[in-house]
């Protein structure tokens, strides 16, 4: 592995189409580092659960 490849990130957000558990699997799976939530989409009780 070369050093670029060690430091590069793979950063998804996750919202309504991606927020099952098969498809955050597919994710991490791909390459997915980091994930983040979209605020914007649904509310904070949608959020928490």
């Amino acid at each position: 592995m070369t050093l670029n490849s060690q430091r590069t990130k793979i950063v998804a957000t996750i919202g309504p189409k991606t927020a099952n558990q098969n498809t955050l699997k597919k994710m991490y799976f791909a390459g997915m580092s980091v994930a983040r939530l979209n605020g914007s989409h649904n509310t904070l009780i949608w959020h928490k659960n």
